[in-house]
């Protein structure tokens, strides 16, 4: 069985639909053991939001892509080591649900990897105008905020703005201003970059660069690896991959780059980032187990 987090014996794996589709559970069975944790797992690994018009199919895939991502660097919002050993990039849109849950998610995991030297989170935009007309306005706001006070004041607004907003494109834009007088920045400044509009290109690249490396919905979650994975663990995400709708768990080609649509639980990026990290190791299919 393929095991990504011990959470009870009972928890299977299971992947539910997106918003506008029937819920729709897939059950995850496979043959590699995860040294050091327990038999079941429990991830919900695609609650995400999806266009409009994306095809949703069924059945997986074990081949590997290029998974071309622009690179990370010191120009990105970013928490932790631009080095560390594992970078989690997330593009994501300010008025889908799953990336309010996901953006709790991060903030508290990352607390426990304060150090950044082993794990580093990147935030950058994929708004869905086809679903949330407003998210590229929220997000221009945030780039203002950051354009105002830095990396410190982007981080504040957009924790402000994922906790103030009720997700589905229902935040009154009238907020912005309000939310930025709460973190502290200028309003006037800001009202007056928000008229600007300088940062829409940035995003629009943001938005393009995530559809380049695969992404098909959000959030969408991008673990740059700095070790290549070994072949272990490339069996295990592959067999992992040959569970999901096809897009939604990309590998790749280098075996550098594992991406995955969809907000997973605490337990879940743990679960990805110790495996990365050789802390719980993969066991080969000739390793005894009970």
């Amino acid at each position: 069985m393929v095991v990504l987090h011990s959470i009870n014996r009972n928890q299977i794996l299971a992947i539910n639909t997106m918003e506008g589709s029937k819920n729709n559970t897939m059950v995850l069975a496979g043959s590699i053991i995860l040294a050091g944790l327990l038999i079941a797992v429990g991830v919900f690994v695609a609650n995400r939001d999806l266009p409009e018009d994306t095809v949703k199919e069924d059945g997986g895939d074990t081949s590997t892509v290029a998974l071309l991502l622009p690179a990370v660097t010191e120009k990105d919002h970013i928490i932790g080591s631009i080095d560390a050993s594992i970078v989690l990039v997330e593009y994501s849109d300010t008025e889908c649900p799953f990336c309010k849950n996901f953006h709790d998610v991060l903030n508290e995991i990352m607390v426990d990897y304060k150090d950044g030297n082993e794990l580093a989170w990147v935030y950058r935009h994929f708004p869905l105008a086809s679903l949330h007309p407003k998210a590229a306005t929220e997000a221009h706001a945030t780039e203002c905020a950051y354009e105002l006070g830095g990396e410190s004041a982007f981080w504040a607004y957009i924790n402000r703005l994922y906790e103030v907003t009720p997700s589905n494109n229902g935040l009154d834009l009238n907020e912005l201003p309000k939310i930025a007088e709460y973190v502290g920045l200028d309003v006037d400044a800001f009202n007056q970059c928000q008229k600007d509009g300088k940062y829409k290109t940035a995003i629009q690249e943001s938005y393009q660069g995530a559809i380049k490396a695969g992404g098909n919905g959000t959030p969408f979650n991008i673990f740059v690896l700095k070790e290549k994975m070994n072949d272990s663990v490339m069996k295990a995400m592959k067999d992992l991959q040959s569970q999901f709708r096809p897009g939604s768990l990309l590998i790749s080609d280098d075996g550098k780059r594992v991406a995955i649509s969809g907000g997973l639980p605490k337990e879940g990026v743990v679960s990805f980032v110790d495996i990365f990290l050789g802390k719980n190791p993969v066991a080969d299919e000739s390793t005894p187990t009970e």
